[in-house]
């Protein structure tokens, strides 16, 4: 899981910035981090995933994607 959750992190960071002169940059990288979670959870076969963004002691990106337990129905939750 570690090796994931490194995987991750610098493809979000390293678009962080481009979404500086955004109306709204927050959504965008909601939307940025869903993308990447959703896609690495995939790839590596897992049931669920979950990321956070946080800058300045402020969360900024969450996302969550996948199931509690592989093929149980259950979906991840944010809480």
């Amino acid at each position: 899981m570690k090796a994931l959750s490194f995987l991750i992190v610098p493809l979000v960071l390293s678009s962080i910035n481009s979404f500086a002169s955004e109306a709204n940059p927050i959504t965008q990288i909601d939307k940025l981090l869903k993308r990447h979670v959703d896609e690495k959870r995939k790839s590596a076969n897992l049931a669920g995933l979950g990321a956070i963004v946080i800058q300045d002691s402020k969360v900024i990106g969450l996302s969550v994607s996948g199931e509690r337990k592989k093929g149980d129905g259950v979906l991840v939750s944010q809480q």
